[in-house]
């Protein structure tokens, strides 16, 4: 053995070596691969999120359209008419803080500021002006009397404006001016971009001297990157820079996102596997060497040792060894069978002997069990009754008790007394035995529950019968007294009523209990003048904590969150769990508002410190929604609703925070409630409509397919943006509904135009949202509606987003193949846009990858997209997954992804998204200029 051992050594060394020469290279090599891949995506996500903000500008100019092109606005310009003013621009409702009317001549002709975001000062409308050089030469205006939009910085804040010319509503002249539209970019436009980019975005400002050391290094890289900067924070986070300019082009904030590295954490990951791949690769090659070195006679060793090893543990010693051969092994196995059988001659003379000592013991085992079951018996028949039993005379002495009756007061046989059992009750339990007995003597009988106390103190619930007889006449009557134990049920029933009012978690009040404190806190503010506070807190987050660590640790957070907010409050006040990561607090007396910002403090100091959980530490925030009223008139729906709302809006500007109930926001949740409402009445009236834009191929310009895409048109709103609708939508779940009739309805569709168009391999791609592909049965409703539509599978193509797959990879991954074994094609939809690595993609069984437009709209003007646009092209052509690209805006555009191998395309430079009718006389003109 001692050879082998040698000889392994020697290999595992050498294996050794080897792992580590190839790891060091595998590391040097790609890690720069992997390092420079993430600043090329930060960099990517820098210019989309730059490009979310630059559109509010956009938006802004957008409504400023219908205002320049008016008939009445231009008529306002001649009369300055004070109805005009008094109709309009009192009630402007279009999201903006400033309106301003410059004459013809660029003199301030009229100007209004709107108190949009309360506390904040509103545009001063001079300095607008002045600012957008209107009391300059016209050469030096925005967009030199022409419309214009962009940024400007206002009194400290970022600011979008547009400025267009007043024309007729005919769209005729001359301009009698300009109007002017102004909106500051406040936190709710921030929080929108974040969750619209889904980034953590900060804007920094322009000056030095208000920069961190790192931020003032990153300007320094901003001036010399061409306007990005890519820069790792630790190991675990990256930030990336880019600079916001005014329309003058003058640098006015600095643009930061954080975004984790999880494609260097990627590349390390890559390479440990690396590593450990080339590790298993050495063992098994170790392995192999060793046992082509081993010798014939390391093996019969070994065969020779392995039944020796046999025959010890062997009780049949007529077993030997068979390793034969010509040396000195087979001569140690001849004496080894010599020994087995001189100790088998041993063994036979033993067996005799041990087979008259079994005999012996089986007698002896027959006779303890007879007595055993002779006992058995015998205290079967010993058992005595589970309700005790006793007799007292009239002077209220105990005459005679059984068993059980002392047993269950803890008392050996024979043992208690009178005085024994009187203070087996407390004296208020007394006065209600001494009721009990007068009324079986007046009665005959009474029944009553009661506390007890047992010999050794244990506290004990009985349910006590008496029966009188004899009582009466002047006789000696005797009272009988049947006793139960009903310890168990009297704590099950006390669990029961602590369960009603309890959380089983956390084991603070439950919802139950607030709602009638928060209402006799009502009652009680009607009758003094002090006030009463309500919040609302909600955990950042937490879903992340109970899908990576599993809910025992969601369970601890929850435990220790609870313990920390009853630290923050008085004796008097209630911390309650609402449900899930949600708490309640009722803080009563408190005068005014700021006595509860106290207590959001407190709140956040202490959840500040870290929740140990086994060898984790998990830091956790709240959001938190406060609602003061001072006001007995109130109830406490309103309360809850006000204090939820004011939470929502908090957990919307950027979580970790509070806020306090504004009317204003009320008024927000009703914009949204008013979505919301029609939504569920929409697809009922028939106020949906489907648009398909035509998927064409690049080399020819033939049409591929088509796109289904989902339009609102209200009747009152008008046509609403699916970005505003769709994520409602989704929150609500009449996505559902909603998804279920699109998919219908394009299937129906496109199945007519392949016999009506003469296209019978046209196909239709739609969306699938991510609670569509969560339910159960979604494969059997995408199966029941080909069936119903008679659309071929292979003409379906349903598309997916990256951030549905990768909520829940394992079942997403079922669902999608159940998908494709009915034959429907599948796309990932936005690919590149953060989600998911594009080695992800080998996760899934997918037929297309659609790069996401934010790629392809900076191939005019950056090369950068290049080589990410490149590697999705290799990386699907290697797993045979076709390619389309979105947002194609330019010939330039077609033209250069054609050239990179691109098949497909998809955007407004081919053709726009149109009307079913509009799509056939499209398909008609195709076929004329194709003859």
């Amino acid at each position: 053995m001692r050879l082998r051992q040698r000889t392994l050594v020697i290999l595992l060394v050498t294996a050794a070596s080897l792992v580590a020469a190839t790891s060091g290279l595998s590391q040097f090599v790609l890690g720069r691969s992997f390092t420079e891949l993430e600043r090329q995506h930060v960099e990517q996500d820098v210019s989309r999120t730059l490009d979310a903000i630059k559109e509010a500008s956009d938006d802004v100019h957008g409504k400023s359209i219908d205002w320049s092109e008016w008939d009445d606005t231009y008529k306002f310009m001649a009369d300055k008419n004070p109805a005009y003013i008094e109709s309009n621009l009192s009630t402007v409702s279009l999201e903006i803080d400033a309106i301003l009317y410059v004459g013809a001549d660029g003199k301030l002709f009229y100007s209004r500021s709107l108190d949009r975001i309360p506390g904040t000062k509103s545009p001063d409308a001079a300095a607008v002006y002045r600012q957008l050089r209107f009391d300059r030469p016209l050469a030096e205006r925005p967009g030199k009397g022409r419309a214009a939009c962009g940024i400007i910085e206002h009194q400290g804040a970022l600011t979008a404006f547009s400025v267009r010319p007043i024309m007729t509503t005919a769209g005729t002249g001359p301009a009698r001016g300009w109007i002017v539209f102004v909106r500051y970019f406040d936190g709710a436009f921030l929080g929108a971009v974040s969750r619209q980019v889904h980034l953590p975005l900060r804007l920094l400002p322009g000056d030095r001297a208000r920069l961190s050391e790192s931020d003032t290094k990153a300007l320094d890289g901003l001036e010399g990157h061409a306007g990005r900067f890519v820069a790792p924070i630790d190991e675990f986070n990256i930030a990336g820079y880019t600079l916001v300019k005014d329309v003058f082009g003058k640098n006015v904030r600095i643009l930061k996102i954080i975004e984790p590295r999880s494609i260097y954490l990627q590349g390390q990951r890559s390479t440990s596997f690396l590593t450990e791949q080339l590790a298993v690769v050495a063992f098994a090659f170790t392995l192999v060497t060793l046992f082509a070195l081993e010798a014939s006679v390391l093996r019969r060793l070994t065969k020779l040792t392995q039944e020796v090893d046999e025959i010890t543990d062997e009780t049949d010693v007529r077993i030997r060894v068979g390793v034969t051969g010509q040396d000195e092994i087979t001569s140690l196995s001849s004496k080894i069978n010599s020994l087995l059988e001189s100790l088998g001659r041993t063994h036979e003379s033993l067996k005799d002997s041990e087979d008259k000592l079994r005999q012996s013991h089986d007698g002896l085992e027959r006779k303890i069990l007879e007595r055993t079951e002779d006992l058995r018996r015998l205290n079967e028949s010993l058992q005595f009754a589970v309700e005790g039993i006793a007799i007292f005379d009239s002077e209220g002495k105990c005459v005679k008790v059984n068993s059980a009756f002392e047993r269950i007061l803890g008392f050996e046989s024979g043992e208690m007394t009178s005085d024994q059992w009187n203070i087996a009750f407390d004296p208020s339990q007394q006065a209600k035995v001494r009721v009990g007995f007068l009324e079986a003597c007046s009665h005959g009988k009474a029944e009553f529950e009661a506390e007890a106390r047992t010999k050794s103190g244990d506290r004990i619930f009985v349910e006590i019968v008496l029966v009188a007889s004899g009582h009466g006449n002047g006789q000696q009557g005797f009272t009988h007294v049947f006793m139960k134990d009903i310890t168990d049920r009297k704590v099950l029933e006390l669990e029961l009523e602590r369960q009603a009012f309890q959380d089983n978690v956390t084991r603070l009040p439950n919802r139950l209990l607030f709602l009638d404190r928060l209402n006799h806190g009502i009652q009680m503010l009607r009758r003094k003048t002090s006030g009463l506070c309500v919040m609302f807190l909600d955990l950042d987050n937490f879903k992340v904590v109970n899908d990576s660590l599993g809910h025992d640790a969601g369970d601890t957070i929850l435990v220790e969150v609870a313990a920390r907010l009853q630290d923050c409050v008085r004796p008097g006040d209630t911390v309650a769990r609402w449900g899930g990561d949600e708490f309640v607090l009722l803080l009563e007396d408190l005068p005014d508002a700021d006595s509860a910002l106290h207590v959001v403090h407190r709140i956040a100091e202490r959840l500040r410190a870290p929740i140990r959980f086994e060898e984790s530490e998990i830091y956790v925030s709240a959001s938190i929604g406060i609602r003061h009223t001072d006001s007995g008139d109130t109830t406490t729906p309103a309360l809850l609703r006000d204090a939820d709302t004011a939470m929502y809006h908090a957990k919307g500007s950027g979580k970790s925070t509070f806020a306090m109930f504004e009317p204003s926001m009320n008024m927000r949740a009703v914009e949204r409630l008013e979505i919301e409402t029609g939504l569920r009445q929409a697809l009922v009236n028939d106020e949906f409509e489907i648009v398909y834009q035509p998927l064409i191929g690049l080399a020819k310009g033939e049409i591929q397919g088509v796109e289904a895409l989902l339009r609102w048109r209200h009747p009152s709103k008008g046509l609403i943006p699916p970005g505003l609708f769709i994520p409602i939508a989704e929150e609500t779940g009449s996505i559902i509904s909603i998804g279920a009739w699109v998919l219908e309805q394009a299937c129906r569709q496109v199945k007519t135009w392949q016999s009506v168009l003469g296209l019978p391999d046209l196909g239709v791609s739609v969306n699938l949202s991510g609670k569509q592909l969560q339910r159960p049965d979604i494969v059997e409703t995408v199966s029941d509606v080909l069936h119903k539509t008679g659309l071929e599978p292979r003409h379906l193509k349903l598309e997916i987003t990256e951030s549905v797959l990768i909520e829940n990879v394992e079942e997403a991954n079922v669902k999608l193949v159940a998908l494709r074994d009915l034959g429907v094609l599948l796309a990932i939809d936005d690919f590149g846009t953060g989600y998911s690595s594009m080695a992800s993609l080998g996760n899934f069984p997918l037929d297309t990858v659609k790069i996401d437009r934010s790629f392809v709209s900076q191939l005019d003007s950056e090369t950068k997209a290049v080589p990410i646009i490149s590697a999705i092209l290799m990386l699907s052509e290697a797993m045979n997954l076709d390619v389309t690209a979105e947002g194609l805006e330019s010939l330039g555009q077609v033209e250069q992804l054609r050239d990179m191998g691109c098949t497909t395309g998809q955007g407004y430079h081919l053709a726009k998204p149109m009307s079913a009718e509009d799509f056939a006389r499209y398909v008609q003109d195709q076929g004329s200029a194709a003859a």
